[in-house]
């Protein structure tokens, strides 16, 4: 992103992260409604089709790339890429036996890099495919089931139930190292989950709609996607890194990676009776269709995985928590809804969970100092060694 150029303070870019995570929380909320009113007002109930038309918009981030890219070519400003800085090394080791011992000290640190799990290269547009190509199906289950869930229950109820990804996010995050555990996150995921149940028990007591609405089967697939939503944050902090991938060509070849491994499975929902095959039956709906794909998927999706990669994954999963208060407000203004006063305190103990944990990583960011992420400064640091 062009902001981050300039950027380079660890507490800037936590502060940036959050602005795009409250804007991630408004396009959700909204597009969540949108849903909602196509799957019951304008009964057009095809969430798979649905998940697989937003899926397939994230595709135009690569003609919007290599665009960009062509353009620049044809102007007479050809992009740049990081070469290898390996190549004039190799060149000098011919005549100078000191570069061929600094050359070899640097491939060891390449091999320790890559045994670590982290890297210092960019990635490639063929690395970045096959990167889109690994996460396609997380996002895909974990979009499908948000979106199915609205057939059997309300925005509220999926949304609250969707919170509880901040357990896994946590869970995962202990194992795969990608969240430092501290008393005060785990106190945080505890007063959220509280919040959850209370607004939870609330709108089932309370809800007006009917008893398929609020079924077993609408809150399991709630809870299946949030589960997936917690592995797909956790792998992308642990695999993906805003000074090593272009976001824009990552979520490209997501999209493009479900337009093609997808196409095989309409056949079976169709035939099976899952899902009947049909396009929107009208300008309307193709037009809420665009508008939610583009508002609720590409850009709110964009702004998402770099809030992921400017504070850290429970720090995302639990600011989502906000969304719960929004959709209220919502329900309050489009159905007239009036919640209790428990369903305040529910909510407020939603965010008190998430400020809780925000606090731990703010300070974690503070702390933080930006380490190398090229060649020419690894390079530097085995020179230095050597002298």
């Amino acid at each position: 992103m062009f902001l981050l150029k300039f950027i380079k303070s660890p507490k800037a870019r936590y502060i940036l992260g959050l602005v795009f995570l409250l804007g991630v929380v408004l396009l959700w909320v909204g597009s969540s409604f949108l849903t909602s009113y196509l799957f019951q007002d304008q009964s057009f109930n095809r969430p798979f089709f649905l998940t697989y038309f937003n899926t397939g918009c994230f595709s135009l981030y690569l003609v919007i790339v290599y665009s960009t890219r062509l353009i620049k070519f044809f102007a007479g400003k050809k992009t740049t890429q990081v070469e290898d800085a390996s190549s004039p090394l190799l060149m000098e080791q011919r005549t100078n036996p000191e570069t061929s011992y600094v050359d070899h000290n640097k491939n060891d640190i390449e091999e320790n890099v890559v045994e670590s799990g982290k890297r210092t290269k960019k990635f490639t547009d063929l690395e970045t495919a096959k990167l889109g190509l690994q996460f396609c199906i997380l996002w895909f289950i974990a979009n499908y089931a948000s979106n199915l869930s609205y057939v059997y229950t309300s925005v509220a109820s999926s949304t609250i139930l969707s919170s509880t990804s901040g357990v896994f996010t946590l869970i995962l995050g202990q194992f795969l190292k990608t969240e430092k555990f501290t008393k005060v996150k785990l106190l945080g995921v505890a007063v959220s989950l509280a919040g959850v149940v209370v607004i939870a028990l609330l709108d089932s007591q309370s809800s007006d709609t009917s008893g398929e609405n609020h079924s077993w089967k609408g809150d399991l697939i709630a809870l299946l996607g949030s589960l997936f939503y917690g592995f797909y944050i956790t792998f992308l902090k642990l695999k993906v890194d805003d000074e090593l991938v272009d976001p824009q060509l990552f979520l490209g070849f997501v999209g493009l990676s479900n337009l093609i491994i997808l196409i095989p499975i309409f056949p079976i929902v169709h035939y099976t009776g899952f899902e009947i095959f049909s396009f929107p039956p009208n300008g309307t709906i193709w037009g809420i269709l665009f508008i939610g794909a583009l508002l609720g998927t590409v850009l709110s999706d964009y702004l998402w995985l770099y809030s992921v990669m400017l504070t850290s994954p429970l720090v995302t999963t639990l600011g989502l928590s906000f969304t719960i208060p929004i959709s209220i407000i919502g329900e309050i203004i489009l159905h007239n809804v009036r919640p209790s006063v428990y369903y305040y305190i529910g909510a407020a103990l939603v965010i008190l969970g998430f400020f809780g944990v925000n606090s731990v990583a703010w300070r974690e960011s503070r702390t933080e100092s930006p380490s190398p992420s090229n060649d020419e400064d690894n390079l530097s640091q085995i020179t230095a060694a050597n002298k």
